[in-house]
């Protein structure tokens, strides 16, 4: 897959979530992604008709918490400057993930993270 900025921020903010002391950016196994992904999205989804699950307030809570830390401005200052791209970085997770139950996941369709691809022998 290509990189972007947001499957990089994505990527290792879902990293920091699960392995906090980890400075090396790399892509996640789909073991260790669906924990997170069953925190960011959780729930089954209901019908493809049916609009997709949202993300909790505390997991983007948590997002901001930890550019906090890493960046060293405060919440306000983030918010202020990028809160809306932040926003819009959500819904994108949810359009692309929102209707995924936990079982059909396949790295080889999730471009907001970087996942490792599978090999099939």
């Amino acid at each position: 897959g290509f990189l972007t900025y947001k499957n990089l921020l994505l990527t290792r903010w879902a990293q920091h979530c699960m392995h906090p002391g980890q400075s090396k950016l790399q892509p996640l196994t789909l073991s260790e992604f669906i924990p997170f992904f069953e925190e960011l999205l959780p729930e089954e989804p209901h019908g493809v008709d049916d609009a997709p699950r949202q993300i909790p307030a505390t997991m983007k809570q948590r997002f901001l918490q930890w550019l906090v830390e890493e960046t060293g401005l405060q919440d306000f200052e983030i918010t202020g400057r990028l809160g809306q791209t932040f926003e819009n970085l959500f819904a994108d997770i949810e359009a692309e993930l929102g209707r995924v139950a936990v079982r059909n996941l396949d790295a080889r369709y999730i471009s907001l993270f970087l996942l490792k691809q599978s090999k099939k022998t």
